[in-house]
């Protein structure tokens, strides 16, 4: 504000001291009340001392004193008169009031407090209400400091002061309340109000407070808390109430506040400093596309924006830069003056992502999904009894304690409703108490409009325990926006077109309701941009958190550290448990893996016989090596696709690559290796593959070499899963190496006799090793002789003939067996090793 006269700036002076003498109702200021007014005036009009000072004794001088009535101030709008204005007036009270009345009948020059900030401007009315939250806070008598603070509360109403801003400043300067000493006396008074309105006994300066809120009575000898008029809960162990009886040391939360009972009294705790969240300056481009163009806000903790705009907007856009999935290319995010960015690295806690699909696991119950969550996303250190704590507060908070123990289900098991599911799916995100700000992508989504509006309801109520949430909606209706604090609306090229309250959005875009909005998304968008972006109420807000001091400057406490080995530990036990019980329930798919090997076994048994007498032939082996390499692909291709989304949901809160993996990696390996086992073991059975007389298999080897061929099979089906996003596009892929497998196996064509490139392949297709490790278990297989019958006969001959040996002599064998073991597991690490660098690097988003 700029000053154009020494003579205004003493009329300025002047205006400031009245005006808080008016507001405070009071006529005399203490020394240490009149220190912190010659302070701010300094700052504020840039008078000297000597100056200043004497404004001040001459405004609080008996002669120049105002001394009308607040009531009767506001009921001629309030106008407020500098000394030079008053000098001429006689001091007698009634005088004074003629002349007010004289003055205001012939249309005098007077500013009513609504007209302040349109005035002085904005700084000047924000400086105002600082300064007189100052002298409040040096004012000794309770009583006073009372009603002074309701004054002052609601004068920030009058000079258009956004009320999240207003007691933002409130919460500065420790005022939570209107209670002196924190404490309020229920032993004498038969009716207790509690609310924001200035009538209320017990005031509560926190915009999630209604004027009258709740109240509390005597009936008898009990004390009765009831809220059943009003549309923002109570909450008592973080459940909403409309009624309960009060006892000693019970504890409910009304906004901010908690409050306890005590013997003759409430005990009202200071909350925390109120959260804000700033956004400067945002800018984002891809190539000569603009995402995000100046994008500037901020909100308050306990506010629920309704994020809205046609698509293609940038939406998802500003949460990724907000939540630092996709930071901007420019610009600031700031949660209570500390780079909110910076306080993610040290605690991903702070947020909760809820997107549209609801990423939950469908063979898991309500209470076992939030369980395994939190064991994800609390700290190590956590006991399972603090975890099951964290699930029960969930559980209450968002009203499923009634379906715990039902399945969640999906689109083919029916389980939990859509409304339920999606209160399940947020209900993740709240698990850590260290949650602060939650982004929700459509949440009501394919919901019915009861359900709707009860998720919003529900959301809501997470708003008023002090949380930022962003929802993101394409449903106006007045069911969905009258929930909302405020309205942030964005336009083609990223640009904010609308921040405020639902009544003035109506009168921005010019439409009768919320849901008529959309319609002003025309191809001019840009409009809505440019007029919003001169909006002083919009300004206000953004520039008073930018240069005001009402945030709290330490960060928000990071949970507990630990080491990485411990928290490695417990996200790889969790991860095995969770997807160990997922597969058990999965009734079809595992019902197909256990009919697996014996079906076939009774085939290979019923195809590789002669005149009923099983023979263990080198295609019975080959067949044997392709089966077992088959259940460990089989069982994974799909693995790392059908849970993805999850994945990288958990990913963002900490969660290891390198668990996800070994958790896949130990379940399917188990799997798959009672499979390999078992059909190694039927065969050897079976084909008498042990008869020492004729074959003279090794049973150990045997299966040995059959549970390497599955989990090498495991690794190469896990490869393949890390490498697309779809299901359908794996499992197609099965072919494309399979046959490449029977091709290169030299079973088909001697190797001996491929050209140089065949042979080159050779030595990358596992099927080649597990099938010659399988022939070498034994000593002879069954070879069909001249005559056409089959009989027992050395494996070197066949070696020979399928080129996995060099020469024809006895003593040599190509590779051993114990080489081939060590190849074969050797490829199976080489594989997972390749799938966890996949997975490392696929994108996030």
């Amino acid at each position: 504000m700029t000053v154009q006269t020494e003579e205004t700036q003493e009329e300025l002076a002047s205006r400031i001291i009245d005006t808080a003498l008016f507001v405070l109702q009071t006529r005399q200021l203490n020394t240490r009340q009149q220190q912190t007014l010659v302070s701010f005036l300094q700052d504020t009009v840039r008078l000297n001392l000597e100056q200043v000072q004497h404004v001040v004794e001459r405004e609080l001088h008996p002669k120049f004193r105002n001394v009308l009535s607040f009531e009767e101030r506001l009921a001629f709008e309030g106008a407020i008169f500098n000394d030079l204005q008053l000098q001429h007036l006689e001091m007698d009270s009634d005088v004074v009031a003629d002349e007010i009345r004289q003055k205001y009948a012939a249309n005098w020059s007077v500013e009513s407090l609504s007209d302040f900030m349109g005035s002085h401007g904005q700084d000047l009315c924000l400086a105002l209400v600082e300064v007189l939250l100052s002298l409040v806070r040096d004012e000794p008598e309770p009583s006073r400091r009372h009603m002074q603070l309701i004054r002052i509360y609601d004068v920030c109403q009058l000079i258009g002061i956004d009320k999240w801003l207003a007691s933002s400043f409130f919460y500065k300067y420790g005022f939570f309340s209107s209670a002196g000493h924190g404490r309020i006396n229920t032993h004498d008074d038969e009716l207790i109000l509690i609310g924001s309105g200035g009538a209320c006994d017990l005031v509560l300066f926190d915009p999630r407070v209604e004027p009258l809120h709740a109240y509390i009575q005597k009936e008898g000898d009990q004390l009765v808390l009831l809220a059943e008029q009003s549309k923002r809960p109570v909450w008592y162990k973080d459940v909403p109430v409309q009624r309960m009886v009060l006892s000693q040391e019970d504890e409910f939360q009304i906004g901010s506040v908690q409050l306890t009972v005590e013997k003759d009294s409430l005990s009202i705790s200071d909350p925390a400093t109120m959260l804000t969240l700033s956004v400067q300056n945002l800018q984002r481009k891809i190539g000569g596309v603009t995402l995000l163009e100046d994008v500037n806000f901020s909100i308050f903790g306990g506010e629920l924006i309704a994020l809205i705009g046609p698509s293609g907007c940038g939406k998802t856009t500003l949460l990724n830069a907000i939540n630092g999935v996709a930071p901007a290319d420019t610009g600031h995010v700031s949660l209570n003056g500390q780079s909110f960015h910076k306080l993610l690295q040290s605690d991903k806690s702070l947020i909760g992502i809820v997107p549209q699909d609801d990423l939950v696991l469908p063979e898991l119950t309500v209470e076992e999904a939030l369980y395994y969550s939190g064991r994800l996303r609390l700290s190590a250190d956590s006991t399972e009894e603090e975890i099951q704590l964290q699930v029960e507060r969930v559980l209450q908070e968002l009203d499923i304690l009634h379906i715990r123990s039902s399945r969640i289900g999906d689109a083919l098991k029916r389980g939990i409703s859509g409304g339920q599911r999606k209160r399940v799916n947020l209900g993740q995100e709240l698990l850590s108490q260290n949650t602060r700000i939650l982004f929700l992508d459509e949440p009501t989504s394919g919901l019915d409009p009861r359900a709707s509006q009860e998720i919003v309801k529900l959301v809501r109520g997470l708003a008023d325990k002090g949380r930022i949430v962003f929802l993101v909606t394409h449903d106006l209706t007045d069911g969905i926006i009258n929930q909302v604090d405020n309205l942030l609306a964005m336009v083609k090229g990223g640009k904010i077109a609308f921040f405020g309250k639902k009544n003035d959005a109506l009168g921005f875009f010019q439409v009768p309701t919320t849901d008529k909005i959309f319609q002003q998304f025309g191809e001019d968008q840009s409009k809505w941009a440019s007029q919003f972006k001169v909006r002083t109420d919009y300004n206000i807000r953004q520039r008073a958190i930018e240069n005001c001091d009402v945030s709290e400057k330490e960060p928000p406490i990071p949970p507990k550290s630990v080491g990485s080995f411990k928290r490695f530990f417990r996200q790889l036990t969790t991860l095995i448990e969770r997807y160990r019980k997922v597969k058990l329930r999965d009734s079809t798919g595992m019902a197909v893996i256990a009919l697996q090997p014996p079906f076939l076994a009774l085939v290979m048994w019923i195809v590789f016989q002669e005149d009923g007498q099983a023979l263990p032939t080198e295609a019975m082996l080959f067949m044997l090596a392709l089966s077992c390499l088959w259940f460990g692909m089989s069982a994974a291709v799909r693995e790392l696709i059908s849970d993805q989304v999850i994945f990288r949901r958990e990913r963002r809160v900490g969660v290891g690559v390198l668990p996800y993996v070994l958790s896949k990696v130990i379940v399917l390996g188990i799997m798959v290796s009672v499979q390999t086992i078992f059909l190694a073991g039927a065969m050897y059975w079976a084909m008498g593959m042990g008869d020492p007389e004729t074959y003279n298999f090794v049973f150990s080897e045997l299966l040995l070499v059959s549970t390497l061929t599955g989990l090498v099979g495991m690794g190469l089906g896990l490869f393949v899963s890390s490498l697309w996003k779809s299901s359908e596009a794996a499992v197609g892929s099965l072919p494309l190496i399979l046959i490449p497998q029977i091709a290169f196996s030299s079973v088909m064509f001697a190797i001996r006799d491929m050209g140089w490139i065949s042979k080159a392949i050779t030595w990358v297709v596992i099927q080649r090793y597990t099938f010659d490790a399988f022939l070498k278990c034994g000593e002879k297989i069954a070879v069909r002789s001249r005559r056409g019958d089959f009989e027992p006969q050395l494996i070197n001959g066949t070696l020979w003939k399928l080129g996995l040996k060099m020469s024809d002599e006895a003593d040599d064998i190509g590779l051993t067996l114990l080489e081939l073991n060590w190849i074969l597991f050797g490829m199976t690490l080489l594989l997972l090793g390749l799938t966890y660098l996949r997975v490392v690097t696929r994108k996030m988003d």
